[in-house]
């Protein structure tokens, strides 16, 4: 449902309009987090001054308040909540200070991209706002999986650096660097176990992909995973894995317990499903980046390793959002893989010069526009969620 909340988009667009230029002043060789510092206080503000925006909001102002109350309560989520209380923080105000933990850590992945900031700060804003504010829990917990994320990148680089060296004498920032990462898993999940699959998915491609995976086979993929895919997957198949997740943890177990609605065709629900011609857009300007992200990376040099991990990474979001779209709790786990599509569409924004050549590839790269689609939706058609905290008259703290 379209709507116009002038607020609101105000708002949303100043939020944009900063981390610009907090992008263009780091990508001119200024400061990082005198230039990150800005977009840091907007976005908390921004986020933590809503009022009832996300599904799951008044519950967890309650959450907040009493606790999780339930046995899959999850330790270090209460322990922060218990420490912000300790501090005065309230059940609405806890959200600034969730958004501010989200974006230091965010902006302390992004520290490595700073060539490729001016474009890779605004959109990665673009593509995980609606996830800091659709799942909670779950975005306090991711900010731990970006910190994750970066961890295993140095230990990746360390290697690289010293791939005959490093098992014969002691390497002080390899084994620090593993200790970060253990510490920033277990923080995780000690927050929201949901995102368990993906640092092991992404852990995976660091260390078992070395070069990006062709287009030729991806974008045959996208098409058939698109338009063709709910003919032949049978979702039965997927029950015995997930009644083994649910023997082995609670978190899981409260979905394998209802797994006929979860993972059947009696859990499917056309809400999450494409228009026609929105789907096909999405084909289209995904295929064009699946193209010219390859054409970038194809060559694998030094400067280019860290960068496909990610790229590989998107693709698997994709071809499993594609995929289970219409089932929510599968939809979840691959669209926040996919959101790391603003890496590799960052890197071609920047290379446009030396990618797009012909003509086609001119017409390809009109494509790209899609990845604005899901922004414009988050500002123009979310009917009654574009409410702050000023828009209500009871007292909040």
């Amino acid at each position: 449902m379209f709507n116009f909340d002038f607020d609101y988009l105000l708002i949303n667009l100043c939020l944009l309009l900063i981390f610009y230029i907090s992008g263009r002043n780091i990508s001119n060789g200024e400061n990082y987090w005198k230039c990150a510092t800005p977009s840091i206080i907007a976005f908390s503000l921004a986020q933590g001054l809503r009022y009832g925006r996300g599904n799951d909001y008044f519950s967890y102002v309650r959450r907040f308040l009493f606790g999780l109350n339930d046995e899959r309560s999850q330790p270090i989520y209460e322990f922060i909540n218990d420490l912000l209380k300790t501090m005065g923080v309230g059940g609405y105000s806890s959200f600034f200070f969730y958004a501010l933990i989200f974006s230091v850590c965010f902006f302390v992945l992004l520290k490595r991209f700073v060539k490729y900031a001016e474009y890779l700060v605004p959109l990665f804003m673009v593509a995980f706002i609606a996830l800091n504010e659709y799942q909670v829990r779950q975005a306090l917990s991711f900010s731990f999986v970006f910190l994750f994320m970066n961890s295993c990148l140095d230990i990746s680089n360390v290697y690289i650096r010293n791939k005959t060296l490093w098992l014969k004498r002691f390497n002080y920032h390899f084994i620090l660097n593993l200790l970060y990462a253990g510490i920033y898993f277990l923080i995780a999940s000690g927050i929201h176990k949901g995102n368990i699959p993906i640092m092991l998915i992404f852990l995976f491609f660091l260390i078992f992909t070395k070069f990006p995976f062709p287009y030729y086979i991806t974008i045959p993929l996208v098409v058939f995973c698109s338009f063709f895919i709910e003919k032949f997957l049978n979702l039965d198949w997927f029950l015995p894995i997930t009644s083994r997740l649910g023997d082995q943890d609670e978190f899981f177990a409260s979905y394998t317990d209802n797994s006929d609605k979860w993972f059947s065709v009696e859990g499917m629900d056309d809400k999450y499903a494409r228009d026609n011609i929105v789907q096909i857009f999405e084909a289209f300007g995904n295929s064009a980046l699946l193209y010219f992200g390859y054409k970038y990376l194809k060559d694998n040099n030094n400067e280019k390793k860290q960068y496909i991990p990610f790229y590989n990474f998107y693709i698997f979001g994709l071809l499993f959002l594609l995929s289970f779209r219409k089932l929510e709790i599968m939809q979840r786990i691959g669209n926040d893989i996919y959101d790391f599509w603003c890496i590799p569409l960052s890197l071609v924004l920047y290379y446009r010069k030396l990618l797009v050549k012909s003509i086609w590839e001119k017409i390809l790269f009109i494509g790209l526009l899609f990845f604005l689609y899901n922004y414009l939706k988050y500002l123009f058609m979310r009917g009654d969620m574009t409410l702050f905290l000023w828009d209500t008259n009871l007292i909040l703290l």
